[in-house]
């Protein structure tokens, strides 16, 4: 991740232009496990988490990105008179891109490619547990890493509003694993100031590896900041 935020801060050195593709945004997110963290916990309840973009136009139409999104998750608890335990997970997804826009009146229509990083951590069990006997407790993360294509587009609405709508495929591997990532948001920007916005989002995943098929949903609110 340094080296990806080394770059970015690099490009942000150059000139930019006052667009779709300059901005950054960060806020909460309360992700809705959809089967990724009940697989490693046993029974997965939404806690916060958190999310961050960051663009930058730093030549013509090309424009580079960073985007982190956090969620959390807590499982059951195990209480016994000689042992005590609470289960947890979560999921941290990592994008560095380079992409290329086009202007089309109230539409501005991009492609890009991402240098993905997805990590899922978690302390949990699928198994039952017995009173009186030590649960099986796995405490274990693992990371997988690839690249991946996003197509997208910004939609002027209105004057005070803007909504981003996109969709990515990465591939990844982790272990010799194949891994499919796909990814689509619906990012909704209300302006309330000459560049501040309020923030809005609902985005979904999918994991696809050899006999899993498991996502979440990942409701965000925050603010941005357009340069």
């Amino acid at each position: 991740m340094k080296k990806h935020l080394i770059l970015l801060a690099a490009l942000t050195s150059l000139p930019a232009a006052a667009n779709d593709f300059s901005s950054i945004s960060f806020g909460a997110q309360y992700g809705i496990d959809d089967g990724l963290s009940d697989s490693v916990i046993g029974h997965a309840e939404s806690s916060l988490g958190g999310y961050g973009r960051l663009s930058w136009n730093f030549y013509d139409h090309i424009f580079a990105d960073y985007n982190i999104s956090y969620s959390s998750f807590d499982g059951p608890s195990f209480q016994s008179q000689h042992f005590s335990t609470t289960t947890y997970a979560s999921t941290t997804k990592q994008d560095f891109g380079i992409g290329y826009y086009f202007e089309l009146g109230s539409y501005s229509p991009y492609i890009k490619i991402n240098k993905t990083s997805f990590k899922q951590s978690y302390k949990g069990t699928t198994g039952s547990f017995t009173p009186g006997t030590p649960p099986d407790i796995s405490d274990a993360s693992y990371t997988a890493d690839g690249y991946g294509l996003e197509l997208g587009s910004f939609i002027h609405m209105s004057e005070n509003w803007t909504l981003k709508v996109l969709g990515s495929i990465s591939k990844l591997e982790e272990s010799g694993q194949d891994i499919d990532l796909y990814e689509t948001y619906a990012i909704s920007d209300t302006k309330f100031g000459s560049n501040w916005a309020f923030e809005a989002a609902l985005g979904y995943r999918k994991l696809k590896a050899q006999g899993a098929d498991l996502g979440e949903f990942m409701p965000q609110v925050g603010l941005k900041y357009d340069f």
